[in-house]
């Protein structure tokens, strides 16, 4: 019979916050959900920062490597604004407008 040295044993003293089997850090789906959600915030912020209340409340979510944003605006104009707002911040991606505008 082969027996594993206890140092090599999962035991939960042995165990860092990286490696533990229920850190979010042991999913990488997690990681890369909350990497998402991240992301998703940061473009939201960048909506916020351009000083137009409606584009305020603009919704952005990141799925893999693209960017959706959703809600509703009074123009096309500010469908592009937010377009082009958040073009440059998007490293990569891809961006899906699907702003609806309501006259």
């Amino acid at each position: 019979m082969i027996s594993t040295p206890i140092s090599n044993r999962r035991h939960p003293a042995n165990l860092t916050p990286a490696n533990h089997p229920n850190s979010p850090n042991s999913n990488p789906a997690a990681v890369v959900h909350a990497a998402h959600r991240l992301q998703g915030r940061r473009l939201e912020a960048v909506l916020r920062e351009t000083g137009r209340r409606q584009l305020q409340q603009v919704g952005v979510t990141v799925d893999g490597r693209m960017v959706i944003i959703e809600g509703q605006v009074d123009s096309y104009v500010l469908k592009q604004i937010a377009q082009e707002s958040l073009r440059p911040h998007l490293r990569g991606m891809t961006l899906r407008n699907q702003l609806v505008v309501a006259s």
